[in-house]
């Protein structure tokens, strides 16, 4: 992570020293929905030894989020950021036959880190834009598996791509509105849905 955020301050620092008086830094705070692409099968197959019933996956849940950015002329911006894309949860039913103690099974993946985006904005009026996001996510995977003997948990590292497209509402000269959605790839996929207030700051 901490390699992705030199990446982003020396992004920034490139685009600033060569377009500063017709730049303009901002600041947003986003919150919005999840959902991941694996199904039940695919997701409990590495827990399921044939002893788990009763299974249950919640793959929609709530994100939030923070971003910095620098825009430097109209049309292009970079933004560095920090992401919570929500937990993915399983849930079962032990019969004790085989790994786990018998009884309720939960298993949890929580998601969250560091972002580093490309933005191109297609402006339309003076208040609407569409907007294009190609970037990087950097950041972990807490994973924490409960059954009646106790909790264990766990966290990968994960790096991944991921793009979107959204609306900017200019609502007035120094805040904007924007609706955005997100795909995070890798092995599990994140589909993200939020909403966006920008404050940009002179």
């Amino acid at each position: 992570m901490q390699g992705l955020l030199r990446a982003a301050t020396a992004a920034i620092g490139l685009v600033a020293t060569s377009a500063w008086a017709d730049s303009n830094f901002y600041v947003s705070a986003e919150a919005g929905i999840t959902r991941y692409d694996s199904e039940s099968a695919e997701y409990s197959d590495p827990f399921n030894d044939g002893s788990l019933s009763n299974e249950s996956l919640d793959r929609s849940n709530r994100s939030r989020g923070a971003v910095f950015g620098f825009q430097w002329n109209p049309n292009w911006a970079v933004e560095a950021g920090y992401a919570h894309l929500g937990e993915y949860e399983y849930s079962a039913d032990s019969s004790g036959a085989g790994l786990y103690a018998a009884g309720n099974l939960n298993s949890e993946v929580e998601y969250e880190g560091a972002t580093l985006a490309v933005v191109y904005r297609i402006p339309l009026s003076n208040r609407f834009a569409l907007l294009t996001r190609l970037g990087a996510f950097d950041g972990s995977a807490r994973k924490t598996l409960s059954d009646a003997n106790g909790k264990n948990t766990a966290t990968d590292d994960v790096t991944e791509g991921f793009g979107g497209v959204g609306v900017d509402l200019r609502l007035t000269e120094d805040v904007s509105g924007e609706l955005n959605y997100f795909y995070y790839s890798g092995d599990v996929g994140v589909n993200n849905l939020n909403m966006r207030v920008q404050f940009i700051l002179d």
